[in-house]
């Protein structure tokens, strides 16, 4: 069972969020908040509803605490002011909603962040040295062709070898969210941070990645499409 967990401190807005997910998901338990009291369970939850203002304090500063403690906990905030929205991007949200907030707008980003939990749970296949293990794609930053073999970076900083073919990688990596950004890299879009200098990705964990001419107007417009919320990721 998904734990959800709503956090603003208007109790209409609180509501309005509870019933509205209720009515598409009943086997999930909620849990509502006010203020920072949050802070003490933030490892309970799966998604977060979240103000960027609660009372006067930031709900920013709250979720760069969920990603501390939390990583895969997907965030969704809530607010009336659009300016925010660049001043959290380093919170890596999930989307964003607007006050007042649009009922089948919230429904439908609900819907993709249960997707993107879904989702998270798919594997890949690696072989090497003739024994074969699963890696949840989720936790692979990109991937390189090199030489003949293809290395899995993963987001804890450690990497993994596999013989099996690049090519055979490509198509079932890019249903899973994945991006290519160069005849031998792919991309997890959900580790994408931005874009820098026309022809490099930048990832969560600052490291760079080149984007050849050949595949960045596709980089370009992935990017863009996780940034408006089209595509779904973590």
């Amino acid at each position: 069972m998904l734990t959800v967990a709503i956090c603003d401190d208007d109790q209409l807005i609180r509501g309005q969020v509870e019933t509205l997910i209720s009515s598409v998901d009943q086997k999930i338990e909620i849990k509502l908040y006010e203020n920072e009291k949050i802070l003490s369970d933030l490892k309970l939850f799966d998604i977060i509803f979240m103000d960027i203002e609660i009372g006067n304090k930031s709900g920013i500063e709250f979720a760069m605490e969920v990603r501390k403690q939390n990583p895969d906990c997907i965030i969704i905030f809530i607010t009336s002011y659009t300016s925010y929205i660049s001043d959290a991007f380093d919170a890596i949200p999930f989307q964003y909603l607007i006050k007042p907030l649009d009922e089948n707008r919230l429904i439908d980003v609900y819907k993709k962040a249960l997707s993107a939990i879904r989702n998270r749970r798919k594997y890949i296949s690696i072989s090497w040295n003739g024994e074969e293990k699963r890696v949840e794609c989720c936790n692979v930053m990109y991937i390189e062709r090199n030489q003949r073999n293809v290395i899995f970076h993963l987001k804890d900083g450690k990497s993994e070898k596999s013989s099996t073919k690049f090519i055979d990688y490509v198509s079932e990596l890019e249903s899973f969210g994945f991006v290519r950004c160069h005849n031998s890299t792919l991309v997890n879009l959900s580790y994408i941070k931005g874009l820098q200098r026309t022809y490099y990705v930048v990832l969560n964990n600052s490291e760079v990645v080149s984007i050849s001419k050949k595949y960045l107007s596709n980089v370009r417009e992935m990017f863009a499409k996780k940034i408006s919320g089209e595509i779904i990721c973590k």
